[in-house]
This record gives structure tokens, sequence and C-alpha cells, in this order.
């Protein structure tokens, strides 16, 4: 997963992006792409991130505080290879951080509040500034941030004991 912009000749030997379009102009010029590009919305219950602490980094779980799902606005496209291949691509949008999110990271995923979901989704949208009034920094005072396990580094763990503190 990751997005590989339709200019990228050879995108199997870069990193992908998975988080995009810091700034309005990044996320205005994303937007521009369509219908090429698509809004899609994650749901999720939370996000890892890590915080610096020293020399170490603390991995954090964020998410709503009262714990409901939220969508995080995203995009996906499709698009043929130079060799004809079919590539399908997606990447979460982020935006400056809320008060929560500053001493974390200096962005964080665009999280939609949910009147603004099927605005996001609608493809036939032709005002570009009413999309990029969707994205902005959730309201901090509605999340909560806690440390949990550092096996959150290993992708081979998959269980809920990653979200406990050890």
């Amino acid at each position: 997963m990751g997005a590989d912009p339709f200019l990228v000749q050879r995108p199997r030997h870069r990193q992908p992006t998975y988080q995009c379009a810091r700034g309005d102009a990044g996320r205005k010029a994303l937007l521009q792409e369509r219908p090429q590009t698509s809004p899609l919305p994650y749901s999720a219950d939370g996000f890892y991130e890590w915080k610096k602490e020293g020399t170490a980094r603390q991995p954090l779980h964020i998410r709503r505080a009262d714990g409901d799902l939220f969508a995080l606005a995203g995009l996906w496209e499709e698009w043929k290879q130079p060799d004809g291949a079919l590539l399908r691509t997606c990447t979460i949008v982020t935006v400056a951080p809320n008060e929560l999110m500053l001493s974390i990271h200096d962005r964080m995923p665009a999280i939609l509040a949910p009147e603004a979901e099927a605005a996001w989704l609608d493809t036939t949208q032709p005002d570009l500034s009413a999309l990029l009034t969707l994205l902005k920094p959730y309201p901090a005072e509605a999340m909560e941030a806690f440390a949990v396990s550092r096996r959150v580094n290993a992708p081979t763990i998959d269980d809920p004991t990653l979200l406990n503190f050890h």
C-alpha cells in the first residue's frame, strides 16, 4: 500500500508514500487529479505514532477519547504502468498537528468529522476549496494518546496485547 504518483516511471524501485499532501498546496494538487485520484475513507479506531524520549522512541496509540471509530481521509488511484501492468495505490492525507499531536509529531492523519464523510466521498464535487475545508486537525480535546508496548515495532506481532503498556 502507498501512493505512487502516475508520473513515477518505476514505482517498485522506490519507497511508497503512506501519508501525503502536507499543506493546502499539496492537497489541492492531489485533488485536482480527480477523477484519476478518488477519495476514500479509512475506518479506524486509532493510529500509532512514535514520540522521541531521549534516544528512545515510545510508541503511542492515538484515538478518539470516547473510543468510537473514525474515518481518515484517504485517496486511491488506479493507473497503467509503462509496461501495461495495472497499479492500484492509496494513501492517507495528513494535516498539521492539533495541540495533542504537536508534542508527538509534526503532522497527523486528516480525521474527517462524521458530517464531512459524505462530502469527502462526493466525486462530483467541483469546488476544490470546499473539499480542502474538510482537511483539518481533529479537535485535540476529543482525542487521547497513551503509551503502548514497543512490540508494535515488530510487524509479525498482531494481537490485542500490543495496546498494553510494558
